[in-house]
């Protein structure tokens, strides 16, 4: 729908989240229009900066300097009414919030059978007035804490928001100095996220149910640390990999002389072997990870080194960035057993 008034003009659309934009306008006659979905946003997409919109009885016409695309009209009354956004629940710094998004999101589960896995958690903790975000598909848990600018609040609670849905609205509002978010109310009534800025309100629909309790699959002590370059890590297992079968496991040797040696594929087929430098503290252990899910913790760390941390060999390793605060992202990885 386009809604045009003296100064401004807004977007809005519902499916199933609601985004309403306002963007400077030269208005000629104040309306609302609601033009297809699909026609439009191809338009949108492919039009140069500068342009007209013109509503004219049957159509809405777009117009790019000397081009120009009709979009067909739909009918006003049969728009759905959208949502009741919710009261502010706080204010969060706006590139910070859409980073912590962005990070935990990695692990947001993809299938639609499942559709608890497929969200992004927000638990608001009272007592350290700090938001933490947490994300898993059941192979992978990555947990990132994030303190509000000020909150309103007044008590713990705990959502389930659309993990692609929440990722993309960030994302067009991670340059906004703060995002206003408002949580669903406690009593589960509305059920609906927003996230306001000075130019933009979008409104998503929450999912049902709750993540697996994670304090617990998260280990306080470990028998073994390794410290690794993140970059030269990366480079090192996306060679690795190239030789191995879709899900085949990387193997991670962290040798007592400070080596990190990776292997990958078996005698009767491809291989490949490289190393890179660790620091380890613990004995030495071999351990055998998902590539894709190794690379996906490494790209979402914003340190230049990683710390692994081990118990044992077969139970879930936790990555962190090295000298990394409380508040920074832990990336809970599942290992895989291999003969």
């Amino acid at each position: 729908m386009i809604k045009t008034g003296h100064g401004c003009g807004a977007e809005t659309g519902i499916a199933p989240q609601r985004c309403q934009r306002g963007r400077q306008a030269l208005v000629r006659d104040c309306g609302e229009y609601v033009a297809h979905d699909r026609v439009a946003s191809r338009t949108r997409s492919s039009r140069p900066s500068a342009s007209k919109r013109h509503g004219h009885v049957r159509d809405v016409l777009v117009q790019v300097r000397i081009n120009a695309h009709t979009c067909p009209r739909g009918k006003l009354e049969e728009y759905p009414a959208l949502p009741e956004a919710g009261a502010t629940s706080g204010a969060l710094p706006g590139p910070a919030f859409a980073e912590a998004i962005a990070q935990v999101a990695c692990a947001v589960g993809k299938d639609d059978t499942l559709p608890v896995l497929t969200g992004i958690q927000l638990r608001h903790d009272q007592e350290d007035g700090t938001l933490t975000l947490a994300a898993t598909d059941r192979y992978r848990f990555a947990v990132r804490t994030i303190a509000w600018k000020n909150c309103d609040l007044t008590a713990d609670c705990t959502a389930l928001a659309p993990g692609k849905p929440l990722l993309d609205a960030v994302k067009a509002v991670a340059d906004d100095t703060t995002i206003d978010l408002a949580l669903p109310d406690a009593a589960g009534v509305n059920g609906l996220f927003t996230l306001r800025t000075d130019h933009s309100t979008t409104t998503l629909r929450g999912l049902e149910g709750d993540l697996p309790k994670y304090q617990s699959l998260f280990p306080t002590e470990f028998n073994h640390t390794a410290t690794v370059e993140i970059a030269a890590l990366k480079d090192a297992v996306q060679r690795v990999a190239l030789v191995a079968a879709k899900e085949s496991p990387l193997r991670l040797t962290f040798a007592a002389d400070d080596t990190l040696v990776l292997e990958a594929g078996t005698s009767d087929d491809a291989q490949a072997v490289d190393n890179v430098d660790t620091n380890l503290d613990g004995d030495e252990l071999t351990v055998a990870f998902n590539p894709a899910f190794l690379l996906d913790g490494l790209n979402t760390l914003t340190a230049e080194s990683v710390d692994f941390h081990f118990t044992t060999s077969t139970k879930p390793a936790v990555l962190r960035g090295h000298g990394s605060d409380e508040q920074a992202l832990r990336y809970l990885l599942m290992p895989i057993r291999v003969s």
